[in-house]
């Protein structure tokens, strides 16, 4: 970290991201949860949540998953709901559910001692289930979308072209559309 600060002409935090996020890591590879929630901390303090939205992401989820190794159930919940934040206004639906899946998982880790978890964890995994639901049919919708207008200009061109007759054949007219 502190040789890509002196190689760099001007020093910028950006140029060491990569690498505190890395030593963060290596740092609970090591268990040393604390001081990684430290590392996650600075990374977050100097990353845009609109801008660097992905690092931000990483950083809170990394942070998050440290403080539930460490028992923090509130912090690491705020953390992966502050990554689960970002990453949906990024349209980042991956950064969504893993953020998601670390609620759940804090969730397994609360719950655990009580004799009811298996209700609270299938309601907690049909949330899940539902929200993957949504998303697939919100992204199905654009794709069938997508056809349709690629069926109107390939119906356009083809009617310029003088083609026009070709488009009663459903066949054709299919084809043309799953290429």
């Amino acid at each position: 970290v502190v040789a890509a600060m002196q190689h760099s002409a001007s020093p910028d935090v950006h140029d060491v991201m990569p690498r505190l996020m890395a030593y963060g890591r290596t740092l609970e590879y090591e268990a040393k949860w604390t001081l990684a929630v430290d590392v996650y901390d600075a990374v977050i303090a100097h990353t845009h949540p609109i801008e660097e939205s992905e690092s931000a992401t990483a950083a809170h989820l990394r942070r998050g998953i440290c403080l539930r190794t460490l028992g923090s159930f509130q912090q690491a919940t705020e953390a992966f709901a502050a990554a689960g934040t970002i990453a949906g206004q990024a349209g980042d639906m991956m950064g969504v559910l893993r953020a998601r899946i670390g609620d759940a998982k804090i969730a397994v880790a609360v719950d655990r001692d009580t004799p009811n978890v298996n209700i609270s964890l299938r309601e907690r995994v049909r949330h899940v289930i539902d929200w993957m639901r949504r998303v697939f049919e919100q992204n199905q919708m654009h794709v069938d979308a997508a056809r349709f207008e690629g069926r109107q200009q390939d119906q356009q061109v083809a009617f310029c072209a003088g083609d026009a007759g070709r488009f009663d054949d459903v066949d054709y007219t299919h084809r043309k559309v799953s290429r």
